[in-house]
């Protein structure tokens, strides 16, 4: 997943992101992954972080607590609190899916010492990793069942909407893209002048997967489950 399934929720009062100006948005801590997706949400929206006052409140419970209180006037929230907040009767302002940020929102790492000495594992576990993509997208009930076990909800409504948003935005060809890397680095420059300069592409391991859709493995499953 190279997209955030985040959102800036806002009391019932700013139906937009205009009149966020000079209101205190809520974020998990700063320097967090949250503190810089909103910064740059807001700047997607022509809003500078200095319009705003940005404060650290906590896990998603506690963003939402905050903004139920009046604490904070809007919050960046993500997956099942998004739903809870619209039945609260608050708005979505910016919709971070819709936007042109990347970030590696799941991944799997590895030593390269490790795939070195064990390529056949890393193929096998990629081709069964790929193929449970393939299958969540076209088995439906399946899906939804193995949703409501590992999130431990069966609210109908909540599970739907978790299956189609992670429908809508999960690879079934996971490749590991530098530009990702870049972005991210990007974002993270923002608040962290001070990292060190490291280069994109050494976090960047995209041999198996190409090694799978040469052998026609991506064809295949396409055929067995469908595009």
């Amino acid at each position: 997943m190279n997209r955030l399934d985040h959102a800036v929720m806002a009391n019932k009062s700013i139906p937009r992101v205009e009149p966020l100006r000079g209101k205190v948005l809520g974020i998990s801590a700063l320097g967090a992954l949250t503190d810089i997706i909103m910064r740059e949400a807001l700047r997607y929206h022509g809003t500078s972080e200095k319009d705003v006052t940005i404060i650290p409140v906590g896990d998603e419970g506690a963003r939402l607590s905050s903004l139920q209180t009046g604490r904070v006037q809007a919050v960046i929230i993500s997956g099942i609190p998004r739903l809870t907040a619209s039945r609260m009767g608050f708005h979505q302002v910016i919709d971070l899916a819709k936007l042109r940020i990347e970030v590696s929102g799941s991944s799997i790492l590895a030593r390269r010492s490790y795939l070195a000495q064990n390529p056949e594992i890393a193929l096998d576990f990629l081709k069964a990793w790929s193929e449970g993509s393939f299958l969540f997208k076209a088995k439906l009930e399946f899906s939804l069942a193995v949703l409501k076990k590992y999130v431990a909800n069966r609210d109908p409504e909540v599970v739907n909407i978790i299956y189609e948003l992670n429908k809508q935005q999960l690879s079934t060809k996971p490749l590991p893209y530098v530009r990702v890397v870049k972005s991210m680095m990007q974002l993270w420059a923002r608040t962290r002048p001070d990292l060190p300069i490291a280069s994109p592409e050494g976090f960047v391991e995209a041999r198996f997967v190409n090694e799978l859709d040469k052998a026609g493995f991506f064809e295949e499953m396409g055929r067995r489950y469908g595009n």
